[in-house]
């Protein structure tokens, strides 16, 4: 063999010696770090540091926080590495009066709840008593005191169960879906405090002030822009004004007399 080849043959061997070297001490530092990341993880979990010392609720008015604390599944004391954000929030919007919910970790030790409600829109008659809806229909509340809120009944056939937290089942060819329209256009709207009911006769819908003054929506198209001058026309109104407001053709309003 040349004393070329040769030479070439001792440096390919310590070539590759040097690579063995630098592949064993990647290696050597990887694992330390390994280890060291493991010991931090460790010493996380069980410093008194990360500990929850205060669940943080707020925006809840209908749902008392410690309800909400409760329910989140997360305990004082507990670390704060050691649950999921997302399914905190998932077990609190099954609460009936949760719409919205935003759950954050505020270090080093206190859990913060963000509650945003849903709005009782109307009242259903669910046998002896009431159902409390929100736009959704979703059932917030069972009351038999319908003085609670001051929100529309809609008037139509008793829905015979229902269930805490989920949609009323209804006839989709009903009246229902545009008379719970009308609820919530007059919650938007902020005058439910002056409507007692809400009705449809004969497929045209109806809304109650009061035993001797009603008012008629047709069919209930156009609702936002009657819900607009509905609200002008409650704020003008005579105390003892009698009869029907018909808003029928959503341009107009006339007071018309039931005798």
């Amino acid at each position: 063999m040349s004393r070329k080849k040769k030479a070439a043959s001792v440096e390919e061997r310590r070539e590759a010696r040097r690579k063995r070297q630098r592949r064993k001490r990647t290696s050597r530092k990887i694992a330390v770090t390994l280890l060291l990341l493991i010991g931090v993880c460790i010493g996380i979990c069980f410093t008194p540091v990360f500990s929850v010392k205060e669940i943080r609720v707020s925006g809840t008015n209908q749902v008392p926080a410690e309800q909400i604390s409760a329910s989140s599944g997360v305990s004082v004391g507990q670390n704060i590495f050691t649950f999921n954000i997302h399914e905190v929030a998932e077990r609190l919007k099954q609460i009936p009066y949760v719409d919205e919910v935003t759950v954050r970790r505020n270090y080093p030790n206190v859990l913060s709840v963000e509650v945003r409600e849903a709005v009782p829109v109307a009242y259903v008659s669910i046998g002896g008593g009431f159902a409390v809806i929100d736009k959704t229909a979703r059932v917030l509340e069972g009351t038999e005191d319908r003085a609670k809120y001051k929100i529309p009944l809609i008037s139509q056939e008793e829905i015979g169960n229902y269930t805490l937290g989920e949609k009323l089942t209804v006839a989709k060819e009903g009246s229902f879906p545009v008379l719970l329209e009308a609820a919530v256009a007059v919650s938007n709207n902020q005058f439910s405090d002056r409507i007692t009911d809400i009705y449809s006769e004969e497929k045209e819908v109806y809304m109650k002030i009061s035993d001797t003054l009603k008012i008629k929506l047709g069919s209930g198209e156009k609702l936002s822009a009657k819900m607009n001058m509905l609200k002008a026309v409650l704020e003008n109104l005579p105390k003892g004004s009698k009869g029907t407001l018909d808003m029928t053709n959503g341009e107009k309003v006339y007071l018309t007399s039931d005798g």
